[in-house]
């Protein structure tokens, strides 16, 4: 009983002791927490794709960056599937996250870029987009098909050259510039990095603080 009688002292001394509230101390435990900040609810998209990726391309997506922001920003247009779309509230911001990987190329293709139509490849993709309904149902079906799709990847790859890239990478900025409006609407820079080592998908969307002069 001894052993267990000082013990049980010090504890009742430990609960009885006057408690001071870390409030009262003058460091804070959270300097942050009084600081005013913006309270107003904004609405976007910081994950949109357009026809400037290669896997939304092959799956039907149509819809390029320009038409994308007039869609976020509450305008009427029409849709992939030719339906005359809208958004019931027009979007604040929004992030056009294509893949880095081959950045509009395969729109490129579809515009008959010269250069790229050089490639057999390419030049059998084009002509089966501007082709009939069969054909173009039969290009559709290749990114249905892992390796084939994986093909398509590896080839567009090939063909993106890195002035091609910076060249498209200047186009996608510019026209987020251009629907750019301060106060009224945000366009954001950023991409997504495709990364898929063994399959698994660690795809992160990145995202600039900076507008297209930096």
């Amino acid at each position: 009983m001894r052993r267990t009688l000082a013990p049980a002292l010090l504890l009742s001394a430990l609960l009885g002791a006057p408690h001071t509230p870390a409030a009262a101390s003058e460091s804070s435990y959270s300097p942050y927490a009084a600081i005013a900040r913006p309270s107003r609810l904004l609405w976007g998209d910081t994950h949109l794709h357009t026809s400037f990726s290669t896997d939304a391309f092959g799956f039907g997506v149509r819809l390029n960056p320009d038409t994308a922001y007039r869609f976020a920003m509450g305008e009427v247009v029409t849709s992939s599937w030719g339906q005359r779309v809208r958004l019931a509230r027009p979007l604040d911001f929004m992030v056009i996250a294509d893949h880095a990987e081959s950045l509009g190329i395969m729109q490129r293709v579809q515009d008959g870029d010269s250069a790229l139509l050089r490639d057999d490849a390419a030049a059998n993709w084009n002509r089966m987009l501007h082709g009939t309904p069969a054909q173009q149902a039969e290009f559709s079906a290749y990114f249905r098909d892992g390796q084939q799709r994986r093909a398509i990847f590896r080839k567009l790859t090939g063909l993106a050259t890195p002035d091609l890239q910076l060249d498209i990478w200047r186009e996608l900025l510019s026209t987020g510039e251009r629907h750019n409006r301060p106060g009224q609407f945000t366009a954001l820079f950023g991409y997504e990095w495709t990364a898929a080592p063994q399959g698994n998908n660690l795809h992160r969307v990145v995202l600039f603080r900076d507008g297209a002069e930096r």
